[in-house]
């Protein structure tokens, strides 16, 4: 069947992938998406999802779901856990994301859209569609 050296390389292969998925698996952060009960919508382009990091607006608006990022390390920056959430909050239809203002980001760091590595463990993001 298999001689003791095919069934070595390849038990050094099987090894070789499971680490290579168990560093990889740690390596990104975790993206939850919790769509709420509703009709499907059409996705929309990830440029035309508005990001609203202050007050909820005034305009009329409907929920849709929550983005809930959460990561281990610092590999990425404010503004690219951003894009990451547009992107799924574009593929649920939004036109717009509320930052909630009670993730764990330190003020400074949403006030001033720092672009450097942060002290960032989870952004939430309140998933929102206009009504007018």
């Amino acid at each position: 069947m298999f001689t003791k050296n095919q069934l070595r390389n390849y038990l050094h292969i099987f090894c070789f992938l499971c680490l290579l998925f168990s560093v990889t698996a740690c390596a990104g952060p975790t993206i939850t998406i919790e769509k709420f009960p509703g009709k499907k919508l059409f996705p929309v382009a990830i440029c035309r999802v508005e990001v609203i990091t202050t007050d909820p607006p005034k305009r009329p608006y409907k929920e849709i779901g929550t983005i809930t990022v959460e990561r281990d390390s610092a590999s990425e920056t404010y503004d690219e856990i951003i894009r990451m959430i547009r992107v799924r909050a574009a593929a649920l239809g939004a036109h717009a994301i509320i930052i909630d203002p009670q993730s764990k980001v330190s003020n400074t760091a949403i006030a001033k859209k720092i672009t450097t590595e942060l002290d960032v463990k989870i952004i939430k993001a309140t998933v929102i569609r206009w009504t007018d």
